[in-house]
């Protein structure tokens, strides 16, 4: 018994790590899950990504996914550098939800997956003013 709680007392510091590392980049969040969200209010998610390489590296834009705005860097992340991916995710209705997409980098030809999850219990009535 106290071996089995050893073992997880060792792996839990390394399943509560938030980052995602992946080929030379290090993403400072890949899921973002919200409770049940009363008033829901559209906003901007940021993630931090990091280059650890020696070689620059692009982030590949694509069409934006349903239900989503994603704003890329201009230019390469440079070696040593962070920029930053913003996300508007934008419900259409009430309810739960589990929504997935991909990010390409030119360091590697799969891609990093963005998660949300989360429930829509109702909308705020200013939820789609742009500010």
């Amino acid at each position: 018994m106290k071996k089995a709680l050893y073992s997880i007392l060792i792996m839990l510091p390394s399943c509560a790590i938030s980052q995602t590392f992946h080929e030379g980049l290090v993403f400072s969040q890949t899921e973002f899950n919200f409770t049940r969200t009363e008033n829901w209010v559209n906003h901007i998610d940021s993630i931090e990504v990091t280059n650890i390489t020696e070689k620059k590296i692009f982030l590949l834009k694509q069409f934006d996914p349903s239900g989503f705005e994603l704003r890329y860097p201009a230019k390469s992340i440079d070696p040593g550098k962070t920029e930053y991916i913003e996300i508007a995710f934008k419900p259409k209705q009430k309810g739960k939800f589990n929504a997935s997409f991909p990010i390409y980098h030119s360091a590697s030809p799969t891609p990093v997956t963005i998660t949300y999850s989360g429930e829509v219990a109702s909308f705020d009535e200013f939820a789609e003013a742009a500010c």
